[in-house]
């Protein structure tokens, strides 16, 4: 997910209007037993406190996840929760990290030329949002102007990470030090849980946590489905960059697998959180696939250019937005097969000139030759002078690309 995007998905369920009026129709509701012995629900409404406090109980079933103190829940007009999105939007990206990250996207071919990242954003997610959970004011808010019947789906996800933030403090799981990779597989844990319990809670299933992967799935291409008929009539969602899309999808759909793949190995009251916490999106991808756990967390790569070149920005990619790469290439969905870390860094050098270097390292070097082949036969829908080196980096098959000015850059690896 692409710089900040993570930040605003942290405290805001996407969630498009037309989607929270079909989920009660695709999956059966079931009535659930209130907690008589305590109101852990307080709120200005009281039909909006007695439908949480009615769902409470299966949530807190289903999440793995006891209820440590009570749920403040209100609601927010439109208005204000459009205001809360643009505040977000606003302070979690700088002017210059928007700028060094288009620049970065654009040479890699992700971001078409001269992206406004923010409008985009502000576009993708400003009419969508109808419900959050702010882990700062430790409340849950919805959208008064859409119906109560409505919003029972997003009132049983948003209580999810009430009860995650009571038990794990969502804010400090987003520590500035992770890379991109990294905060979007937190995201798919953090989401991914809300969403698995949601659709326990609204599904048949509920009591035996019965629902399988092949619902998890499908209700994932409903959301997909749903999202871009939202859109038909808008902007288009073809005028927002495919790692975009990708971003604001994974967490939901690929991140529900993710859990629902855990509970079957561990149980369902276990949480994605913790020892089992994700690393990487190549984690959310494979879970549970044998070569996958065998062969442990990506390797972290760490870039120092020469003297000449001065660092503006740097990130990772991760699995997922390596695939989205491939894609915007190939212009078909692609694997990134055998992904096993990557780096970039966005440089500065005499006169201001900028160039990228991007280093990969993979499990074999045949995955790295798929790679490498993929990239060296649609080098045109690059820009810039492109270079690509084989390396063996501590013996593990690499490969540099220089988007620019071919750069001399010191790498080592850190093994996690």
């Amino acid at each position: 997910m692409v710089g900040s995007q993570e930040t605003i998905n942290r405290r805001i369920a996407v969630w498009p209007t037309n989607m929270i009026a079909i989920i009660p129709i695709l999956f059966s509701l079931v009535s659930c037993s209130p907690q008589q012995d305590q109101e852990w629900v307080v709120s200005s409404d009281r039909k909006l406190q007695r439908m949480a406090q009615e769902v409470l109980e299966d949530v807190t079933k289903f999440s793995g996840l006891e209820i440590l103190e009570q749920i403040h829940l209100d609601y927010l007009t439109a208005e204000e929760i459009s205001e809360y999105v643009q505040s977000r939007i606003e302070n979690s990206l700088s002017e210059s990290e928007e700028q060094h990250i288009v620049e970065s996207y654009t040479l890699l071919g992700l971001f078409p030329m001269n992206l406004n990242l923010r409008q985009t954003l502000s576009t993708l997610y400003g009419e969508q949002v109808i419900g959050f959970y702010d882990p700062k004011d430790k409340a849950l808010y919805l959208q008064e102007e859409v119906p109560l019947k409505n919003l029972k789906s997003l009132l049983v996800h948003e209580m999810v990470h009430a009860l995650q933030d009571q038990h794990f403090d969502l804010e400090s799981l987003a520590a500035p030090e992770l890379s991109n990779d990294e905060q979007t597989a937190m995201m798919a844990a953090i989401e991914g849980h809300a969403t698995l319990v949601m659709l326990e809670t609204l599904s048949e299933g509920s009591g035996n946590g019965s629902l399988n992967l092949k619902d998890v799935s499908e209700f994932g291409e409903s959301i997909a489905n749903i999202f871009e008929s939202t859109y038909e009539d808008g902007i288009g969602m073809d005028s927002v960059p495919l790692v975009l899309r990708e971003g604001m999808f994974f967490p939901y759909i690929h991140g529900s697998r993710f859990v629902k793949k855990m509970r079957i190995r561990y149980g369902i009251n276990s949480v994605p959180f913790g020892s089992r916490f994700p690393r990487s999106t190549a984690e959310i991808l494979h879970y549970g696939e044998p070569s996958f756990d065998g062969n442990g967390p990506p390797v972290t790569i760490r870039i120092q250019p020469d003297s000449k070149w001065i660092k503006l920005y740097e990130n990772t990619l991760g699995e997922l937005e390596v695939g989205v790469f491939l894609e915007n290439l190939s212009g078909e969905k692609v694997v990134s097969e055998g992904w096993k870390g990557d780096r970039f860094a966005l440089l500065e050098g005499v006169g201001g000139s900028k160039t990228l270097v991007w280093f990969s390292v993979w499990d074999t070097i045949e995955d790295r030759n798929l790679f490498s082949g993929i990239v060296k036969s649609h080098l045109g829908s690059l820009p810039g002078d492109i270079r690509l080196s084989s390396l063996n980096i501590d013996g593990i098959p690499g490969l540099k690309i220089d988007i620019g000015s071919v750069t001399n850059a010191e790498i080592t690896l850190e093994k996690n």
